[in-house]
């Protein structure tokens, strides 16, 4: 599904960002939820929330800094099955972040094997 896809406003920030639905599944559990595609971020990072409301198991641990203030800090990783637009991720490892947003955000380690375009005009496509 390439698209083009409409941009949407994130409060509170009340800019344009370009913003898809996402399934991430753990177990016998799954749930849908938005997410930001993040150009920025070198992995696919979840809310806590998420990893509350799933119970994931943390595997590993991983020094992060943008998406915590710039602040390195050390936060929890985990593995789930993910998917977005039609593309399947079984098995992702993702970082855990708190407080800098409640929507999922798409890294370059899932961004890197599509062609993504981003235009806040036209919307954003990947293939």
């Amino acid at each position: 599904m390439p698209g083009p896809f409409p941009y949407s406003i994130i409060p509170p920030y009340d800019c344009p960002a370009p913003v898809c639905s996402v399934q991430i599944s753990y177990s016998n559990l799954s749930t849908n939820c938005d997410a930001i595609i993040d150009s920025g971020a070198d992995m696919t990072c979840i809310p806590e929330r998420i990893v509350k409301d799933m119970a994931l198991l943390q595997i590993m641990e991983f020094e992060v800094g943008g998406a915590n203030d710039g602040t390195p800090q050390t936060r929890p990783g985990y593995v789930i099955d993910f998917e977005f637009l039609g593309f399947t991720f079984p098995a992702l490892i993702v970082v855990s972040i708190q407080g800098l947003t409640d929507h999922v955000l798409i890294g370059r380690d899932i961004l890197n094997h599509h062609i993504v375009t981003l235009d806040a005009n036209l919307g954003f496509t990947v293939l």
